[in-house]
């Protein structure tokens, strides 16, 4: 159900009476990510088994979107001749009764759905099929299919938290069939403006509220929490300083790895042109040239330097001592 007296009421349920295999009173309705990811990305079409598979999520405690995008790779990599053996019999896109059997297997960690509960990126590395696996620093990507929008993909590819579709996106309807170093200011802005929406707690979905949760609205509830002025330069500059602080956390724990090694998008993403749709034909960027140089861009913009790194400078700056 949606959040008691939300003007945008995301939630809903369907009556369970409706549904032979359930003797709840209710059942969760299936949003956005979760008809896409457990519907058309593993080959099912039937709404029906879309609830049923929302449910047992819910019930078991999976992410429809990182297990949607599990039991995918997994289809496909028995489709395509890397995975085999009787343990992988009736894997196939479309099969919703082998959805269903899986979605078990990896909530009880039974046979290899104990490998596909380590993650899509650990199960992909165990089976060496690295190239189907549909990810950033390990989060598997929503169903929003950054060849559809010109910039998308450096949203998902610098998140710190990985392939997420809640870190901000360029406010341009344009695909991406030209450089996009235009919409990287763009991208930056709207990565602040999530950053703060996510310091004030909330919610995502406020954007549908009429005229959405603009930057004077920001401005308003930081100034009562204060008691002060607040400008929207110092607003940014705060969600520019939990930026970089998250991104310092990254770096600690990359070792001795660069973080640009992990602002990398999937390769699929760069050289399999979308199949149709309105941006038919069209990849995540332009070229590998064209990535690399808005992701400098960006960084140099954000204060790091050419590997990734927050500049002492820039640390110094906003009074980050990590």
């Amino acid at each position: 159900r949606p959040c008691y007296q939300c003007p945008v009421g995301c939630s809903a349920t369907f009556d369970g009476e409706s549904f032979d295999w359930t003797d709840q009173p209710e059942v969760a309705r299936p949003e956005y990510e979760t008809l896409a990811m457990l519907g058309g990305n593993v080959g099912i079409d039937d709404f029906d088994t879309v609830i049923r598979a929302n449910e047992m999520c819910n019930q078991l405690g999976l992410d429809t979107i990182s297990t949607g995008s599990a039991i995918a790779m997994t289809m496909e990599a028995v489709e395509k001749g890397f995975l085999s053996g009787p343990e992988f019999d009736g894997v196939r896109f479309g099969n919703d009764e082998k959805v269903f059997e899986m979605l078990e297997m990896i909530a009880y960690r039974k046979g290899f759905g104990d490998i596909l509960a380590r993650g899509v990126a650990q199960a992909a590395e165990y089976w060496g099929i690295e190239d189907l696996a549909i990810h950033v620093k390990g989060l598997p990507f929503a169903a929003w299919d950054p060849r559809g929008k010109l910039g998308l993909g450096l949203s998902y590819s610098t998140s710190s938290v990985g392939a997420s579709h809640l870190r901000g996106w360029p406010a341009t309807s344009e695909i991406p069939d030209k450089s996009a170093v235009s919409v990287i200011d763009s991208l930056i802005e709207q990565q602040d403006y999530k950053t703060m929406l996510d310091c004030l707690v909330v919610c995502s979905f406020s954007y549908a509220i009429d005229e959405g949760f603009r930057y004077i609205d920001r401005q308003r509830v930081m100034e009562v929490l204060w008691n002060r002025e607040v400008s929207k330069e110092e607003m940014h500059e705060i969600a520019h300083r939990v930026w970089i602080t998250m991104r310092m956390f990254n770096v600690k724990r990359y070792e001795n790895k660069k973080p640009i090694e992990f602002d990398q998008l999937p390769k699929r993403f760069m050289t399999e042109p979308l199949p149709s749709g309105r941006a038919e034909g069209s990849k995540a960027f332009v070229d590998e040239d064209d990535y690399n140089k808005c992701l400098q861009l960006l960084y140099q913009k954000r204060g790091l330097d050419a590997n990734g790194i927050p500049r002492k400078d820039e640390l110094a700056k906003l009074g980050i001592d990590l």
